[in-house]
């Protein structure tokens, strides 16, 4: 497969030459090529015959999106003819890992809040009416919520002890309650953890990769990846973040920090690069169990 994604980027763009290269392997939903720490290429790892329309959405919502933030995204200049492969010049920055954020000074801490603020205000601001353009999935939370409670009572109870379990129940109820007083959706990045938030920070700046998960959803869901780098850093967001607010957003996004673990623990039992060990492990330390 590697070796077939260059041949295709040699084949579709013969204007781009390169010495060197590496692949990201810790993605789920694309193959991705970087050519010199210079360009980005993806592909979807599942797709038929027929045009992967979501990469293609993607792409256009990028190029709307392009302006009107202030912070750098994705901008796909290279499109293969298919639309199953593109390639963007590469964001500069490391993934804002919660180790690399903890040795961040003060100041730098205030200005990935400042500009990661203004950039969900702005993503969330997009008008409704505009996402039909792109096809933008409109997110069910309680019907997600009973699908992910079911799954989790048919193959994770099985393999966990009765404290882990109860811990669960009582988790699930919190969730279904808290979802239930979701006032408004928008458009979210709904995935905005550490490894799609660069850090660029000889130029003290933020880059924002990865739309895949893209949805009209919860704005709490844009809240909950950076819960890890502690409740004062969430709360000066918060503070920034110039769109409607609802008095149970930061619960809600703390709710949905706590789900990951369980997440990864169902996604490892489909096949996908993760393991029950890994999600059960972060499951512990995010329930206190």
């Amino acid at each position: 497969m590697k070796r077939n994604i260059l041949d295709r980027i040699k084949n579709e763009f013969p204007e781009i030459s390169w010495k060197k290269h590496r692949f990201i392997d810790h993605g789920w939903d694309h193959h991705v090529a970087v050519l010199d720490e210079r360009f980005v290429f993806r592909t979807p790892k599942r797709f038929t015959s027929d045009p992967p329309g979501e990469f293609s959405d993607e792409i256009r919502l990028l190029h709307y999106l392009k302006g009107r933030v202030k912070i750098n995204i994705p901008y796909y200049q290279y499109i293969s003819a298919t639309g199953s492969m593109a390639g963007y010049e590469m964001l500069n920055g490391k993934e804002l890992e919660k180790k690399l954020f903890d040795s961040l000074n003060p100041f730098e801490k205030a200005a990935v809040a400042e500009q990661y603020a203004g950039f969900i205000t702005a993503l969330h601001s997009v008008p409704k009416c505009v996402l039909k353009k792109f096809h933008i999935r409109v997110e069910d939370e309680s019907k997600l919520c009973e699908q992910f409670a079911r799954r989790t009572r048919k193959n994770i109870y099985l393999k966990i002890n009765k404290k882990s379990i109860n811990a669960i129940e009582d988790f699930i109820k919190e969730l279904k309650f808290s979802i239930g007083k979701i006032t408004h959706r928008t458009l979210v990045h709904n995935d905005l953890t550490g490894e799609h938030i660069l850090w660029d920070r000889k130029r003290q700046q933020v880059n924002i990769i990865d739309f895949s998960d893209r949805c009209y959803g919860d704005p709490a869901a844009d809240f909950a990846g950076i819960m890890e780098y502690g409740m004062n850093f969430v709360k000066k967001v918060y503070g920034l973040y110039g769109c409607r607010k609802d008095e149970s957003l930061l619960h809600r996004a703390e709710l949905y920090y706590k789900r990951v673990p369980l997440s990864i623990m169902l996604d490892s039992l489909d096949g996908f690069p993760c393991t029950f060990k890994q999600g059960y492990k972060m499951f512990k330390e995010r329930f206190g169990v």
